[in-house]
């Protein structure tokens, strides 16, 4: 990530728990006003991928230069996670996702035992991603399908969106 302004937009689909909403304000601060616009947003709709879509477009309207999509329970416990995962500079990355008390508490995409490493993915989950906002030049109006994940990764390999999981970054889905 260069020393330029970053424009970033958080965006909730759905109502946030006040502990992620609080966590977020937090991370969001931690990237510095004074040489960096972070906004919040949510979006509520029964449909996710409506309200990923939206999110979606008025980053891209707003001339936000990243997205980050969030679900309304997840929980980012690490302040620095913004610019950690900024400092990527992917088109599309997540945090590994603790989902659970268990050391491989994700059934889909087990945490491998290397630390610090970065996975590309076929596709990754939609409730924690970070997005640069050219990704979006590929992916159209409506990149997001009521379908889920795994059929975004596909529509985004096929459009020449790489989706990258970093390990040495977490976040936290909160017990329901």
């Amino acid at each position: 990530m260069s020393n330029e302004i970053v424009r970033l937009l958080i965006a909730f689909a759905g109502k946030p728990d006040d502990r992620a909403l609080k966590a977020a304000k937090a991370a969001s601060d931690s990237l510095g006003r004074e040489a960096n616009i972070c906004d919040i947003m949510v979006e509520e709709s029964p449909v996710l991928s409506i309200a990923r879509n939206k999110a979606a477009l008025r980053a891209k309207i707003k001339g936000y230069d990243y997205l980050f999509l969030l679900g309304p329970d997840i929980l980012l416990e690490q302040q620095d996670i913004l610019q950690r995962l900024l400092k990527r500079e992917k088109q599309a990355i997540c945090p590994w996702l603790d989902s659970g008390d268990s050391q491989n508490s994700d059934p889909v995409f087990p945490r491998p035992e290397k630390e610090a490493t970065l996975e590309r993915l076929n596709w990754g989950s939609l409730d924690c991603c970070l997005f640069n906002m050219d990704a979006f030049l590929r992916l159209g109006l409506r990149p997001f399908a009521d379908h889920g994940g795994e059929y975004d990764g596909l529509w985004f390999r096929a459009c020449g969106v790489e989706w990258w999981m970093d390990l040495s970054v977490t976040a936290k889905r909160l017990a329901a």
